[in-house]
């Protein structure tokens, strides 16, 4: 297991404490110990601090896991992860169009990861914008055609849009895949 952290960094931390006690001015004491902080986590690399931002996301504390996947990707501006994880904490936190920016991002890195446009779809159409989202369930099933969850996500958009025809034949394709909530809603919309 690696060390995060030496005996002098140990030591140079225990003497800024020890600065801190002496000084007793109280911004200089904030100031000095964000300062320690920051020394102690500079040798974080991106999983790590991932990592964190997973455990909050976990929580359900979606504000501070976006700011641990903000500096992974300051760390590294081509992790698709964290941009993908950033976008989900907006998402959960109804930012729509600014999960949508993370989403965009994610996919020209890595436009061959059905689950991206996937979220991205959900993100489209809890920002109302049913075709768009359409359009990302397409090609998340043009991916991965054995996605239940997809089929019946465009079948509610095709239903709001009055696409009756489409909504049935998705949440038929849906039930196929054994998604459990396709049959209920086919039988209140395709009889």
């Amino acid at each position: 297991m690696e060390q995060l952290f030496s005996l002098s960094d140990l030591s140079n931390f225990m003497s800024i404490n020890l600065m801190i006690m002496i000084l007793g001015n109280i911004k200089l004491k904030l100031t000095v110990l964000m300062l320690s902080f920051s020394m102690i986590s500079v040798g974080q690399n991106k999983e790590e601090v991932l990592s964190h931002g997973n455990s909050k996301y976990d929580l359900g504390d979606y504000s501070n896991a976006i700011e641990d996947y903000n500096a992974a990707i300051e760390l590294d501006r081509s992790y698709v992860d964290a941009y993908v994880k950033r976008g989900l904490s907006k998402y959960k936190l109804g930012e729509y169009l600014q999960s949508i920016a993370d989403f965009d991002v994610a996919i020209e890195l890595d436009p061959t990861d059905s689950k991206t446009f996937s979220y991205r779809a959900n993100a489209k159409f809890g920002a109302t914008n049913y075709l768009a989202s359409i359009a990302d369930y397409d090609k998340a099933l043009e991916l991965n055609e054995a996605e239940g969850a997809d089929f019946f996500h465009r079948a509610a958009a095709k239903c709001i849009l009055e696409d009756i025809d489409g909504c049935c034949k998705d949440l038929s394709k849906a039930a196929d895949l054994g998604y459990e909530s396709a049959r209920d809603a086919m039988a209140k919309w395709c009889k």
